[in-house]
């Protein structure tokens, strides 16, 4: 890192390896969707398997967004507390992502009897979590230096 920020070569990896992550995820959606026999949903659409997930969704949404204006208060308060606020924000928006799919998962399961929709939603939600966790604690494969 230069001093006017990063250069070329930096954004070469992150795009590279942003764009392998896609790959890697867009090919394990396809393979069990295959494999659980699950019809493919459509792009960047969320739809709510009944009016109990909408409520019960929204209520989710809506207790994240809160707890993340009150760790920006909590955090512009308290200096001592800033170095922490990545971190912060960061697991909790994990934990938030988590909730939602489980949510979603048992919504599938519970509202959509003999399909395999709450499978596919559990696999995907735990192959997301190990490629994060496998992207974050081997510094983005070796290629940044984040801690």
């Amino acid at each position: 890192m230069d001093r006017y920020g990063p250069g070329p070569e930096f954004w070469v990896k992150l795009f590279g390896m942003l764009g392998g992550l896609v790959l890697i995820i867009f090919l394990f959606n396809i393979i069990m969707r295959k494999v659980l026999h699950v019809e493919r949903k459509k792009p960047f659409s969320y739809n709510h398997i009944n009016e109990t997930h909408k409520k019960a969704d929204w209520t989710l949404r809506i207790i994240y967004i809160i707890l993340a204006i009150v760790s920006i208060i909590v955090f512009s308060v308290n200096y001592q507390l800033m170095k922490y606020s990545a971190a912060v924000s960061l697991g909790l928006t994990v934990v938030f992502l988590i909730l939602e799919e489980a949510l979603r998962a048992v919504m599938e399961f519970k509202y959509k009897k003999g399909k395999n929709d709450y499978l596919l939603t559990i696999n995907q939600l735990v192959f997301g979590l190990v490629v994060m966790y496998y992207t974050l604690s081997s510094e983005g494969f070796g290629m940044f230096d984040l801690w």
